[in-house]
C-alpha cells in the first residue's frame, strides 16, 4: 500500500510526527514494533517527563506535546504545575486517541527491517508482521526508531556513543505497598537524603497524596553494600516518581554499562542483569529501610531503557557548545533547557555529568539536524538526530523528542506537497505550522 508519510517508531517522537503529518492532510502510517504507543513513557515506565519549561509560564515544548499533557490532565493522568508526573496507562489511551482523531493509521506488532533505496530516495521499506514480510511504499519516511534503524538501512552515516561505548541502559521498575509516612519519619531521623531533597515538601505531598521525586539512602547503601553486590555502585536510590495514595514508586536505579542497544544478545543480557538489580534492591529496601517492610516488586518495564545508540549524521551536527551557550538558529524547530546528562558509562566512571545552558536560558535545535546526509526523502527525529555524544545527552529526553517529532511530521507533509524532497521545504512555513517563535 502507498502512503504519503510513513513514520517508523511509535514513541512520543513518532506519535507527534504521525499526528502532525496527518493534521496537514497527509495519508500517514505509524509503525510500532510493540503493542502500545509511547515507547519509553509507557513501555519503558520512564517517569516523570524531564524539564520542558523555564518557569510555569514559559513552556519550551511544541504544541503536540502540550496537547498530550492537556489530554492527560483531562483524564486524570497528569500532575504538577506544569505537569511532569503522569500515569502511563492513561497515556496509552491518550496516544491512541490523538492518532485516531487525526486519522493517522497505526500498525502495531510490526518491525521495520530494511529500506529499498534508489539514488538517495527510499522507495519502500520491508516490515516484519504476523502475516510475514510486508512491503510498504511511501513518498516521505520518518525514522523515529530511536536507534536510527531505518536511516542506517537506507545508507545514512552514523556515529555511536563516545566512539567506543554508549550511555548505560536502565530497566525502570515499580515498587508497591510502601508506607510513605513511616519512610519520611525514617528520613527525618537519619538525614539520609540527597542535598536537593526537601523533606518538608515531601511530607506535604504524602499528606495530600501528591506525587514527588526522591533521591538518597546513600548511608544505608554504603552500610549494607556487601549484602547486596548486585545493586549498582552509586551513592543514592532515585525514586523518579512516588504516588503516596497508591503507595507506589517508579524507580530509576538499575544500570548496565558497556553493552550495546544495537545487539540483541547485549539487550538480552542487559535486561536480565537489570532485572536482578531491581529484584535485589527491593529486598534491600524491605530489610533495611523503614516503610518498605511490606513492599514488593510490582512491575519491571516491558522494555529496557536505552539512552543512546546511533546518532545519524545530518546537515548540521548539534554540539555541546550549542547546548552550553544556549545557541539559537534561524531554522530552529524545537527548544530545550534540559542539561547534558551523561551517566557513568564505564565501571571506572564515578559521577554523572550534568551541565547545561545558563540559568533562565535555553538552546534551540535546527531543522538541519533532522535531515540525514545523502538521503532525499528521509527525516530522522527523536534521540537519533544529528548531534554529538554530549549534545545528544541533553536532547534525548521525551518532551524534546516529542517536539522534534512534530517538526519532522509537518516537514514531511510539506515535502509531500512539493516534490518529496525534505531539503526543499520552506522553513518559514514549517515554523508557522509549529507556531515556533523565540521563547
Amino acid at each position: 500500500m502507498q502512503y504519503d508519510v510513513v513514520v517508523c517508531g511509535g514513541g512520543l517522537a513518532g506519535v507527534a510526527a504521525a499526528v502532525a503529518a496527518a493534521k496537514k492532510g497527509s495519508k500517514v502510517l505509524l509503525i510500532e514494533q510493540y503493542g502500545f504507543l509511547g515507547g519509553c513513557a509507557t513501555l519503558g515506565l520512564v517517569n516523570p517527563f524531564m524539564k520542558y519549561h523555564l518557569n510555569k509560564n514559559k513552556l519550551l515544548a511544541n504544541k503536540i506535546f502540550l496537547e498530550i499533557i492537556e489530554r492527560l490532565k483531562d483524564n486524570g493522568g497528569a500532575w504538577g504545575e506544569p505537569p511532569q508526573f503522569f500515569d502511563p496507562e492513561v497515556l496509552k489511551g491518550v496516544l491512541f486517541k490523538i492518532c485516531e482523531d487525526m486519522n493517522a493509521n497505526i500498525l502495531l506488532y510490526s518491525k521495520v527491517l530494511s529500506a529499498s533505496t534508489e539514488n538517495g530516495v527510499i522507495r519502500s521499506i520491508k516490515v516484519s508482521s504476523k502475516e510475514g514480510i510486508k512491503e510498504i511504499k511511501g513518498t516521505v519516511f520518518v525514522d523515529a526508531t530511536g536507534d536510527g534503524d531505518l536511516a542506517a538501512s537506507a545508507g545514512a552515516k552514523w556515529e555511536y556513543g563516545d566512539g567506543e561505548v554508549a550511555q548505560p541502559m536502565t530497566l525502570m521498575f515499580r515498587i508497591g505497598n510502601i508506607d510513605f509516612k513511616k519512610f519520611v519519619e525514617y528520613l527525618r531521623s537519619t538525614s539520609d537524603c540527597s542535598e536537593w531533597v526537601n523533606l518538608n515538601y515531601i511530607e506535604k505531598c504524602v499528606e495530600i497524596g501528591a506525587p514527588f521525586s526522591f533521591a538518597g539512602l546513600s548511608k544505608a547503601i554504603n552500610k549494607y553494600r556487601e549484602d547486596f553486590p548486585e545493586i549498582p555502585a552509586q551513592n543514592k536510590v532515585f525514586f523518579s516518581t512516588c504516588f503516596p495514595r497508591r503507595g507506589e514508586a517508579f524507580v530509576n536505579m538499575t544500570r548496565v554499562q558497556i553493552l550495546s542497544g544495537l545487539v540483541s544478545r547485549d539487550l538480552t543480557k542487559a535486561t536480565i542483569m537489570a532485572y536482578w538489580q531491581a529484584y535485589k534492591l527491593v529486598l534491600f529496601l524491605k530489610k533495611h529501610v523503614p516503610g518498605f517492610e511490606e513492599a514488593y516488586l510490582l512491575e519491571s518495564a516491558p522494555i529496557i531503557g536505552v539512552r543512546e545508540t546511533r546518532r545519524i549524521i545530518g546537515e548540521y551536527v548539534l554540539t555541546a557548545d550549542d547546548i552550553l551557550k544556549a545557541r539559537k538558529f534561524d531554522d530552529a524547530v524545537a527548544a530545550g533547557c534540559y542539561p547534558i546528562d551523561i551517566h557513568p558509562m564505564r565501571p571506572s566512571d564515578k559521577e554523572t555529568i550534568m551541565k547545561g545552558p545558563p540559568p533562565g536560558d535555553y538552546y534551540e535545535i535546527p531543522y538541519r539536524c533532522l535531515v540525514p546526509l545523502g538521503l532525499k526523502n528521509l527525516l530522522v527525529t527523536g534521540r537519533c538526530i544529528s548531534a554529538t555524544h554530549e549534545a545528544q545527552a541533553a536532547i534525548r529526553v521525551m518532551p524534546i523528542a516529542c517536539s522534534l517529532g512534530e517538526a519532522a511530521g509537518y516537514a514531511a507533509a510539506l515535502a509531500v506537497e512539493g516534490n518529496g524532497l525534505v531539503r526543499e521545504i520552506d522553513i518559514n512555513t514549517l515554523q508557522k505550522l509549529l507556531d515556533y517563535r523565540r521563547r
